[in-house]
């Protein structure tokens, strides 16, 4: 196996977490094990990943029956291609795949010399999330929509009774942040929303599920990368900053 998993195991719900290796961005997938199915939380970027991801789907012998993506990043949509199921993302994700998710992927497989030629479908996103309370089989689950911050539109799933939030790329959990799409107002209120929801365990966009104590250092993070960004000539020189100030952070 090319990635690994890490198994959280709470009181109704289990999260088989799948943390990609470095070519696929050290990006986090999120299978959550509910008492009598299974709801997937982001794709890996390359395909043998996304393989890998779905193995542990049919170990668990456990329908498929929910898959969401965070946000319109290559490394959580490019999975999709892999996938005959409907996906569900926001509005504004959804769009942006329709658009332009091939040539995104594409793209990142060309700049990064990974990955592989997408054939037949390609990405895709085919359902548009409901912000607000669902019931998945009998477990709750909050769908909630932020806006800029990461990536122009994020979604985040609470699943409330079990202390869960999965925050896509408005957490990571040790690796640098892209300094390119950096939006802190909005980011730094979406994680003080957050905080302020008190989760058990939270689930990254990237790296390994831990505690709310991942959300502060993410504000850490981001307050900071501004300081940075402030006194730098360019994002080059910011991001050699930011290295030397979180040494134990992994580029993707």
């Amino acid at each position: 196996m090319e990635g690994e998993f890490v198994v959280t195991a709470g009181p109704r719900v289990v999260v088989h977490s799948y943390l990609a290796p470095w070519a696929g961005r050290y990006a986090a997938s999120h299978l959550l094990e509910l008492p009598d199915r299974l709801v997937l939380v982001d794709l890996p970027l390359l395909a043998a990943h996304t393989a890998e991801v779905l193995a542990r789907v049919a170990d668990l012998a456990k329908p498929l029956a929910e898959v969401f993506v965070t946000d319109d990043g290559a490394d959580h949509v490019a999975g999709t291609a892999l996938l005959d199921l409907p996906v569900t993302a926001t509005a504004g994700v959804r769009q942006q795949v329709a658009r332009h998710g091939r040539d995104v992927v594409q793209a990142v497989y060309s700049d990064a010399r990974v990955g592989q030629p997408i054939t037949g479908r390609g990405p895709h996103v085919d359902r548009t999330a409901r912000p607000g309370p669902a019931v998945i089989g009998d477990v709750a689950v909050v769908l909630h929509r932020f806006g800029p911050a990461s990536a122009p539109e994020h979604l985040v799933l609470e699943l409330p009774d079990d202390g869960i939030v999965a925050t896509g790329d408005l957490v990571g959990n040790g690796v640098h942040l892209r300094l390119d799409r950096l939006r802190p107002a909005g980011w730094t209120a979406a994680l003080r929303w957050l905080r302020g929801r008190s989760p058990a365990v939270v689930l990254p966009g990237h790296g390994r599920p831990g505690g709310p104590d991942l959300i502060d250092g993410m504000l850490r993070y981001l307050e900071v990368a501004q300081f940075v960004l402030a006194g730098a000539d360019d994002d080059d020189e910011a991001e050699r900053a930011l290295r030397r100030a979180f040494p134990d952070h992994r580029t993707p």
